[in-house]
């Protein structure tokens, strides 16, 4: 299906299958990012805005509880998927990643307070773009689904389950995040070290653990 160029497609025409399914993924990724970073400054500040503020942490507790299953689904439902992963991923277009940048750069705010909030903001892009990249590489094929892939996934799938116990329980939040964050680390370190591990997962990997 992908394995043969064809001479009416100039810009494929020197692309192999490997290469092909890059740039299909690359596509399918970029339309994924533009779309939830996009919709993030066009409609989430209105969005939070628009409604009161009991409402809006409400609604920000369901984007944050029905993020693993959004993702999840996401990585099993081919271009279907990408709305949802964009929905899911950025917790329902509340501006997260805006918030982040506009505290680093008020220069009324403390230095530390504008240096967290910046590495927060550029955090949240790395791990948005390789979280797409990610499953959409799933859905095209790009990225093969071997038992190395999914160690390195489950965990911060897992994760992600104990976010809004962050509004809860301190006391619960912070050892279950760490715990996963110990899984995740030790899974992709020893992920890293076999030699049938993916390229494409190695990079992924190793940029989210940077």
């Amino acid at each position: 299906e992908y394995g043969g160029p064809t001479y009416s497609a100039m810009v494929s025409y020197f692309l192999g299958a490997d290469q092909f399914l890059l740039l299909t993924t690359v596509v399918f990724a970029g339309s994924t990012i533009l779309t939830g970073f996009g919709l993030e400054i066009v409609i989430g500040q209105r969005l939070v805005a628009s409604v009161r503020r009991n409402n809006a942490q409400a609604g920000w507790m369901a984007a944050q509880i029905t993020f693993p299953l959004m993702v999840t689904t996401a990585s099993w439902s081919g271009p279907v998927g990408m709305p949802i992963l964009a929905v899911g991923l950025w917790k329902f277009f509340f501006p997260e990643t805006v918030c982040y940048f506009y505290a680093a750069t008020n220069k009324q705010n403390g230095l530390l307070h504008r240096l967290s909030s910046g590495l927060n903001c550029a955090g949240t892009v790395v791990h948005h773009s390789v979280g797409s990249f990610t499953i959409c590489g799933l859905n095209t094929g790009y990225i093969r689904r071997t038992r190395i892939m999914y160690q390195i996934l489950l965990p911060l799938i897992v994760q992600h389950w104990f976010a809004p116990a962050k509004y809860v329980s301190r006391r619960l939040y912070i050892p279950a995040v760490l715990l996963c964050e110990a899984w995740f680390q030790f899974e992709s370190y020893d992920s890293l070290t076999d030699p049938n591990i993916q390229l494409a997962v190695a990079a992924c990997a190793s940029i989210m653990l940077w």
